[in-house]
C-alpha cells in the first residue's frame, strides 16, 4: 500500500514539473520573439517600411518598457506615418519620464507637433502652453541657443493668437540673449527690433549704433534704412562733444550718402566734415573739406573761418608751413572783412576764436592766430604758453610765463593754483621706529621722502638727519632713510630730525620724538610640562619649560632643582639639575635617577628621569636672569599617579 501511494505522489509531482517546464519554454519563446523584434524594427525602419516597423517596435517596447529611446523612435515613425495622436502619446510619455534637463526638449517637441498640425485654435493654444513650459525649463538651465528658437516661435504663436503684448515681451527677452545664441531668423528679428528702437531715440550715439548694425546687411529692410541714417550721421560729424569712436562712424557714414542728398546738403556736409577731421587731428582731410566748402560758397564768413582754421592747423604739421599759413591768414582777414567787424571787436573775435581752437585741441592754431594779429603778449597768449610749457615739462619756461601772467592779470586764486605745482616743497612721510622689541635701545629709524614740485628731484646728498641734535650718517636710498645707532641709547626721550632739499632749492623738515623704555620686566617661564598641579600617569615624564624675555636671558644664570615632596609639602631632597647654566653629573638618588646629557637651547630646558618615578608629588624650582639683571624665580609641582 505504501509503495503504491508513493508511486502516485511521484507521478503527480512529475506531471506538475512537466507542465511547468512547458510553460517556461513557451514564455522563453515569447520573450525571445520580443527581443528579436527590435532588430527587425530597426532594419524595417532603415528600409523605409514604417508600417511594418511600428508593430515590431511595439513588441520591443513591451519587452523593455523602461527604454525611452524606443519610445522616441516610435514617436518618430508615427510622425512619418502621420499618426499624430500616437506620436503625441509617445512624446508625452517621453516628457513624463524625462529629468529636469531633458523635459524642456520634450515640451519643445510637443510644441512643434502642435504647430505642424492644422492651425486650429486648440492646437495653437496647446503649442503656446508647451512653448511656455519649454521656455521656463531652458531659462533655468541657461540654454540660450535653444531658448532663442523657442522665444521666436512663441512670439509668432502669440501674435497669431492675438496676444501682441506677450509677443513683444518674447521679442524683448530675445534681444537680451547673448549674440552667439542667435542664428538666422532670430538674429534678424532681434536686429530689426533694436535698429527701430535706436532710430526712435534719434540721438547721435543711437544712430551710430544703428549704422553699425545696418552695415554689411543686404536684406531689403536693412538697405532701405541706410541712406537716411548716413545723412543724419554726416550732419552730426562736426559736433565738438562727440566721442572719437562716434565721430569716426559719422565721417564713415558720410561717404555713403546718396548723390541727391549730397547735392542738397553739400555746404553743410563739407563744413561738418572739416570740423570732424580737425577734431580727429587729420589736418589734410580737414583742409580738403574746407576747400570744397569754399568752392561752394567763396564769401561765406562761416566757410572762411573754417578754412582759416584748417590752413593754420595744417601749417603747424607741414614741412613747408609758409604757403599754408599765408592762405590761412588771408582767409582769416577775409572773414573779418566779410563779417564787417570793427577793430576792437576784431580783437575780441580773434581772442574768442583762439580760445575756441585751444579748447578744441588745436593749440598751435590758437597760438598762431594770436601772434599773427599782435596779441602774443596778451594774458590769453601768455596763459597758453604757460600751459604748453607745463605739458612739455619745461619748468623754467612755465614759471617765467606764470610770473608774467601775474604781472598782467594780478594775483588770483587760479594763478596760485597754477604756481603751486612748481613751489611745493618735498614731502617727508612715514617717520617711524622699527624696534626689535619694546626695550630695544638700538632701534632702526626710518623716514620716506619724495619731491612734489614739477620737474624737481631729491639727490641723496641733499638728505640730512640728526639724532638728539647731533648729526648722523644714515643710509639713504632712492626714497628712504635708514639709521640704527651704533651704541645703546639712554632710557628716556629722543628726537630724530630729517631735512630734505630738492633740485629747485625747496626744503622740508620733519621730526619724530620717540622713547626708549627701561627694562624692569623679569623673564617669563612658559610652556611648562607637566602642567602645574596636574597629575600624570607617565612613569618617566618629560619635564620641560621655556625662558623668554624681550631683552634676552642670561643662560649662565639658569638654575634648576627637582625633587620629591613628602607629607605636608616638605621636600625630602632636591636634586640640582642645572646650576648657573651647566647641567650636573648623573643623578642617582634613591627615588630619582636622571641621566646626564640633556641640553638647554635658546632658553628651552628639558630633562627626563632615566628610571620610573615612584608615585607621589614632585617639585621643580627655576631661577633665571635677563640681560638687564631682572630675576625670575618660579616653582611648581605635579603628581605622579600610582
Amino acid at each position: 500500500m505504501r509503495s503504491r501511494a508513493f508511486a502516485a505522489v511521484m507521478g503527480i509531482v512529475c506531471g506538475a514539473l512537466a507542465i511547468a517546464c512547458v510553460a517556461l519554454g513557451l514564455r522563453a519563446a515569447s520573450l525571445r520573439e520580443r527581443y528579436k523584434a527590435l532588430p527587425r524594427a530597426v532594419q524595417l525602419y532603415r528600409d523605409g517600411d514604417f508600417e511594418k516597423a511600428l508593430p515590431c517596435l511595439e513588441q520591443a517596447m513591451a519587452a523593455a518598457p523602461e527604454r525611452m529611446d524606443l519610445v522616441h523612435l516610435a514617436g518618430t515613425i508615427c510622425l512619418k506615418l502621420k499618426r499624430f495622436d500616437q506620436a503625441r502619446e509617445c512624446f508625452v510619455r517621453l516628457r513624463d519620464a524625462a529629468g529636469d534637463a531633458e523635459r524642456p526638449k520634450a515640451e519643445f517637441r510637443l510644441a512643434l507637433l502642435a504647430l505642424g498640425l492644422e492651425a486650429r485654435p486648440d492646437n495653437l493654444s496647446a503649442a503656446i502652453e508647451h512653448l511656455k513650459a519649454a521656455r521656463a525649463g531652458l531659462e533655468e538651465a541657461g540654454d540660450h541657443r535653444q531658448l532663442a528658437t523657442v522665444l521666436l516661435l512663441l512670439a509668432d504663436a502669440c501674435q497669431r493668437s492675438g496676444d501682441a503684448a506677450e509677443a513683444e515681451a518674447c521679442l524683448g527677452r530675445l534681444a537680451t540673449l547673448p549674440s552667439k545664441a542667435l542664428e538666422g531668423a532670430a538674429a534678424r528679428a532681434v536686429a530689426l527690433r533694436e535698429i527701430a528702437a535706436k532710430l526712435r531715440k534719434g540721438d547721435v550715439a543711437s544712430l551710430a549704433e544703428a549704422w553699425a548694425m545696418l552695415r554689411g546687411r543686404d536684406e531689403a529692410a536693412f538697405a532701405a534704412a541706410r541712406p537716411s541714417v548716413a545723412l543724419a550721421l554726416g550732419l552730426y560729424a562736426g559736433d565738438p562733444a562727440l566721442p572719437v569712436a562716434v565721430r569716426r562712424v559719422c565721417l564713415d557714414a558720410m561717404q555713403q550718402i546718396p548723390e541727391a542728398a549730397r547735392k542738397a546738403h553739400g555746404l553743410q556736409l563739407c563744413l561738418r566734415a572739416a570740423a570732424g577731421w580737425s577734431v580727429l587731428g587729420n589736418t589734410a582731410a580737414a583742409l580738403g573739406a574746407a576747400r570744397k566748402a569754399r568752392d561752394l560758397a567763396p564769401k561765406d564768413p562761416a566757410v572762411l573761418r573754417v578754412l582759416a582754421s584748417a590752413c593754420l592747423a595744417a601749417a603747424a604739421r607741414s614741412g613747408e608751413p609758409g604757403p599754408l599759413r599765408e592762405e590761412g591768414l588771408n582767409a582769416w582777414r577775409a572773414f573779418l572783412a566779410e563779417a564787417k567787424v570793427p577793430p576792437e571787436e576784431q580783437r575780441q573775435v580773434c581772442l574768442a576764436l583762439a580760445s575756441h581752437a585751444w579748447n578744441g585741441g588745436r593749440k598751435d592754431e590758437a597760438q598762431q592766430l594770436l601772434r599773427a594779429f599782435g596779441l602774443a603778449d596778451s594774458p590769453l597768449a601768455v596763459r597758453m604758453a604757460a600751459i604748453v610749457a607745463i605739458e612739455q615739462r619745461d619748468t623754467p619756461a612755465a614759471v617765467k610765463h606764470l610770473r608774467r601772467l601775474e604781472e598782467l592779470d594780478g594775483a588770483s586764486k587760479q594763478l596760485a593754483e597754477l604756481l603751486k605745482p612748481f613751489t611745493t616743497p618735498p614731502e617727508i612721510a612715514n617717520l617711524r621706529v622699527n624696534a626689535l622689541h619694546r626695550y630695544d635701545a638700538r632701534p632702526v629709524l626710518i623716514a620716506q621722502f619724495c619731491p612734489r614740485a614739477v620737474g624737481s628731484a631729491v639727490a641723496p646728498e641733499n638728505v640730512s638727519a640728526s639724532l638728539d641734535g647731533s648729526a648722523i650718517s644714515p643710509v639713504v636710498t632712492r626714497a628712504e632713510l635708514f639709521y640704527r645707532p651704533e651704541k645703546d641709547l639712554a632710557v628716556g626721550e629722543h628726537k630724530l630730525n630729517v631735512a630734505v632739499t630738492d633740485s629747485l632749492g625747496l626744503k622740508a623738515e620733519r621730526s619724530l620724538p620717540f622713547t626708549i623704555e627701561a627694562d624692569r620686566e623679569p623673564p617669563a617661564i612658559i610652556g611648562v610640562t607637566p602642567e602645574p598641579d596636574s597629575t600624570t600617569t607617565d612613569q618617566s615624564p618629560l619635564v620641560s619649560f621655556r625662558c623668554t624675555d624681550p631683552s634676552g636671558i642670561v643662560l649662565s644664570s639658569l638654575t634648576v632643582t627637582f625633587g620629591p615632596l613628602g607629607e605636608g609639602g616638605q621636600s625630602r631632597r632636591d636634586f640640582t639639575i642645572m646650576s648657573q647654566g651647566v647641567y650636573q653629573v648623573n643623578i642617582k638618588g634613591s627615588r630619582v635617577k636622571i641621566a646626564k646629557g640633556t641640553r638647554a637651547e635658546y632658553g628651552f630646558v628639558s630633562f627626563e628621569p632615566s628610571q620610573p618615578l615612584a608615585p607621589g608629588k614632585y617639585r621643580v624650582h627655576v631661577t633665571v636672569d635677563d640681560v638687564r639683571g631682572n630675576r625670575c624665580s618660579k616653582e611648581w609641582s605635579f603628581q605622579r599617579a600610582p
